[in-house]
């Protein structure tokens, strides 16, 4: 049985108390100094619990500050400049003029497979890219290497399999003896992921953007075919789960959400946040927000007053009595298909809004991809995403957007003049072997034979230059405006060509 203490005793106790206290304080004081001289980018192992989640205390805050804003400049990719100038070589006029600028202009750079990672001494992998890119300007990536990449098509298949057929390509049939959970191929991304943020760990300094797996949310979310579930739809969510949790601490995140022709539905965006919420419950932790329109076509437009008859969906443009605003230009009919979402600026706002039902405390921000929208007009059927021979350069890069509340920037994340997919014949005379048949639509280039998805093509390029149309909001580029022929531009051949009509 414990004895009552003397005044001597309580006293000694107290005294020591006060010591232990003391000491607790100084110790919590040089452990908040050092956190708040840790640099602001900078990855630690710490920030990872046993389980592989990031801890509340190091996750980055996605929300606090447009990173297109406050990087003094972009890093501007030397092989996009190098693709740019070889065309400069054999171009004239208008189509010259234009590449002489874009030549200048930064682009992201597409992390698509495992070599492109490590390797200095070159600026044709991220670890290169790092070295070279100045401590001011921001460096923007796209990490594109799910297994299973591109589920909905088939011009852009990727490395990584969940399984693979007898040709080596992966099997995206569901078959009962199937990896359910796509096992090994999420190995292999997952180790893939490990070396990126070992690569992006380098450098904790510097201003990285890293946009997330362009159309993979997307096609699980609203693709009801039979590639895009099963062991596809596992390998989405977990790698997605898992691309987030790593790169969080080390780059600002931006998850790729379609476009408006694709998502730009009420029903369509609760799909999405649907998925979103299986990957995780807090995206603000992980993400700042979303791309749109990346490696599309859909018009930038002007953004619409807000009225809602229906909830979350805004009706102005569904409203016979304001078809006429500018806001609601609607060269691909949406309003006839009931969907609200004509255009990319108007998409961003409904999008934003409508994932407040799912996550009501998300403020996120988007990047709207301008590389090849500078023409409204460029297509007969906007379903059709394959080198469009009538697509223009669009906005250039700039974090000077019409909302800078709801759009950080305005960026050429789709790298203009590599291909999106090739033509049933290769230019070498070859059968293609990733054919898609949307490369041969009605609004497809078909005058020449089109290289492999991301490989460069000269003449889209010069295309793209003759069409372009910087100043937002202008559905025709100068020739048109002044009622004249349009420039010259040269095939593959250097003869001189009309562009492709």
């Amino acid at each position: 049985m414990a004895r009552p203490l003397t005044r001597a005793e309580s006293s000694g106790r107290s005294l020591r108390g006060l010591v232990l206290v003391a000491a607790s304080l100084a110790i919590i004081g040089m452990m908040v100094l050092r956190q708040v001289l840790r640099p602001a980018f900078a990855p630690t192992e710490a920030s990872l619990n046993s389980s592989g989640l990031l801890t509340r205390r190091h996750r980055r805050k996605p929300g606090v500050r447009n990173p297109f804003a406050v990087a003094k400049t972009y890093y501007v990719q030397p092989t996009f400049a190098d693709g740019v100038a070889s065309s400069i070589a054999t171009a004239a006029g208008t189509a010259k003029a234009v590449l002489e600028v874009v030549k200048t202009l930064p682009t992201a750079y597409w992390i698509d497979t495992i070599t492109k990672v490590r390797g200095a001494n070159t600026t044709t992998t991220m670890e290169g890219i790092m070295e070279d890119a100045p401590d001011d300007a921001l460096v923007v990536f796209v990490v594109y290497n799910l297994p299973n990449r591109d589920c909905g098509a088939r011009a852009s298949s990727g490395e990584f399999c969940c399984e693979r057929t007898a040709s080596g390509a992966c099997d995206l049939s569901t078959r009962e003896n199937a990896d359910a959970q796509c096992s090994k191929g999420l190995a292999s991304y997952t180790a893939f992921i490990d070396d990126v943020r070992a690569v992006l760990s380098k450098k904790p300094t510097k201003r990285v953007v890293v946009i997330l797996e362009p159309d993979s949310m997307p096609n699980i979310a609203t693709n009801p075919i039979p590639e895009c579930a099963g062991s596809t739809r596992a390998a989405y969510i977990q790698g997605l789960r898992y691309a987030m949790q790593q790169l969080a601490p080390v780059a600002t995140i931006y998850l790729d959400a379609a476009n408006s022709a694709w998502l730009g539905w009420p029903e369509n965006m609760r799909k999405f946040a649907a998925v979103l919420n299986e990957i995780t419950p807090t995206p603000a932790a992980y993400l700042r927000g979303f791309t749109i329109n990346v490696a599309n076509y859909d018009m930038l437009g002007v953004q619409c007053p807000w009225l809602s008859v229906k909830g979350m969906r805004n009706d102005f443009c569904l409203l016979t009595h304001n078809a006429d605003h500018p806001c609601c230009l609607d060269p691909c009919g949406m309003a006839s298909k009931d969907n609200p979402s004509n255009n990319e600026l108007n998409y961003a706002a409904a999008f934003a809004r409508s994932l407040t039902d799912t996550f009501p405390t998300f403020k996120p921000r988007f990047v709207i991809d301008t590389s090849r929208n500078g023409r409204t007009d460029a297509r007969q059927d906007c379903s059709n995403w394959c080198n469009i021979k009538q697509a223009g350069l669009g906005v250039k890069p700039t974090s000077k957007t019409a909302n800078e509340s709801l759009v950080d920037a305005y960026f050429y994340i789709k790298t203009p003049g590599e291909s999106d997919g090739c033509s049933r014949i290769l230019p070498d005379g070859e059968l293609c072997p990733r054919f898609d048949a949307m490369c041969d639509s009605i609004d497809s280039i078909a005058d020449l034979p089109a290289p492999e998805a991301g490989v460069w093509f000269d003449y889209q390029i010069k295309s793209l230059a003759i069409n372009a149309i910087w100043a937002p909001h202008n559905n025709n580029p100068p020739w048109i405006q002044a009622g004249l022929r349009p420039p010259k531009a040269s095939k593959h051949d250097n003869q001189a060509a009309d562009p492709p009509k």
